[in-house]
Order: C-alpha cells, then sequence, then structure tokens
C-alpha cells in the first residue's frame, strides 16, 4: 500500500488517545559496520522488515550541487526488487527530513552526504526501519549530530483499535501513519506521512508515547 500524504481528515472512527502503556513494538536488532568501503554502515531488522544503510562521506562534491553554507544531504532507497518508483521517491524526502533536522550541516559546507538504504526485506513499517537504519549508519560514521533520531508507524484498524509497528498484513487493513521524532531535549517532529485515519488523534497519540518510545529507543541505540 502506497503512503500519500494528505491534509484532509477522514475517519469514521474517532478513537480515543491510547495510554502509554499500550504501546507495542516488534524486536529490534542492529549491527554496525557491516560494510568495510562505506564511511558508516548498519544493518537494522524490526520483526521481518530488515534495512542496510551505508554512509559515505562528508565528500567533495561538484559545483553545480554544492551548497556554500552546509552540507548537502543524499538519500537513496532502494526496493527489495524491482525499480525505484513513487513510493522510494516519498521515502526519500521523509528520511531526508529526519538528517537534516539532526546533522550538523553547517559544518561541513560545499560538500556531500550520501546515505544509501537497501531494502532486504519489507513486512511492515517500513520507514521506521529506514530511520532506525540511517541514524545507526551516521553513528558509524562519526557523523556530527545534535541527536539521535527515531521514527514510529502506527495506525487505526476498521474497528478503531490502535495498532502499533504494524506488519505488511496489518498496515493492508489499517489507515495511519508514519511518524518520526527527532529525539533529545526537543524531541521535536521532523517527518509525517498520513494516509488515512485521524491526524489529529494520530498526533495526540504520538504525544503520548513520547516517554516509553524515548525510553526503548534509548535502550536500542545505546
Amino acid at each position: 500500500m502506497s503512503l500519500e500524504k494528505q491534509t484532509r481528515e477522514t475517519a469514521d472512527v474517532v478513537p480515543e488517545p491510547v495510554e502509554c502503556e499500550r504501546v507495542q513494538l516488534r524486536a529490534m536488532t542492529s549491527e554496525m559496520g557491516v560494510l568495510q568501503r562505506a564511511n558508516g554502515s548498519a544493518r537494522v531488522v524490526q520483526g521481518q522488515t530488515a534495512v542496510l544503510c551505508a554512509v559515505y562521506g562528508p565528500a567533495e562534491v561538484k559545483a553545480s550541487r554544492e551548497l556554500y553554507d552546509r552540507a548537502v544531504v543524499e538519500v537513496t532507497v532502494s526496493p527489495e526488487s524491482g525499480l525505484s518508483g513513487p513510493r522510494e521517491r516519498l521515502l526519500e524526502q521523509l528520511v531526508t527530513s529526519c538528517c537534516e533536522a539532526a546533522i550538523q550541516v553547517h559544518l561541513h559546507p560545499h560538500t556531500a552526504l550520501s546515505i544509501t538504504l537497501q531494502v532486504e526485506r519489507d513486512a511492515g513499517a517500513l520507514l521506521s526501519v529506514l530511520v532506525h537504519a540511517c541514524c545507526l549508519g551516521l553513528l558509524d560514521a562519526c557523523v556530527p549530530m545534535t541527536s539521535v533520531f527515531a521514527a514510529l508507524t502506527c495506525g487505526y484498524t476498521p474497528g478503531g483499535e490502535l495498532c502499533t509497528d504494524p506488519t505488511a498484513e496489518q498496515e493492508e487493513v489499517c489507515g495511519g501513519c508514519g511518524l518520526a521524532r527527532s529525539q533529545g531535549q526537543s524531541g521535536k517532529l521532523c517527518a509525517c506521512v498520513h494516509q488515512g485515519g485521524s491526524f489529529y488523534h494520530i498526533i495526540e497519540t504520538l504525544r503520548g508515547w513520547k516517554v516509553p518510545l524515548s525510553s526503548h529507543l534509548q535502550n536500542f541505540f545505546f
């Protein structure tokens, strides 16, 4: 099911905000430094979804692409099979937003930072796994950042029940969104893609997840 950004709220069922105790994530494992030729790399598995990340740079860039006051962040998402399409372009934009919100790009003007994300298996909540793999790859490359960042995919079933970190089968019946939150003191929301469901209630749910999600991901990252 493709991810499409929507601005209109469409919800037949208006769910109540969800308590923190009901937030559940699939098992997450990671490995850093898996590629020798990259400046930084990481592989993240969340449930059955797996993503490999490679980070190159900061390195010199052609004059036509460089920025005088900051580094250029380039993210490429390669699908599990076949050619990239509109879905991958959207995922690239969302991951780029997360990276630019955390990386201290002003420290490396006239350079480019290239991030390649290879989807090994998409079994649901792909945006979240892409974001986690990207963050660990940047940490492995020792790229200066103001904070780590994390993502969470959620949705509501037709009956109004919350589904966190859904599988591919659950995504077929859930309306919801993928959310990326920058950790640290600000904890700001740096990317969001909405598909169906009530955007207002999903955002309210995210606010309730801030403490348990931060605790869970702190244990994961550190």
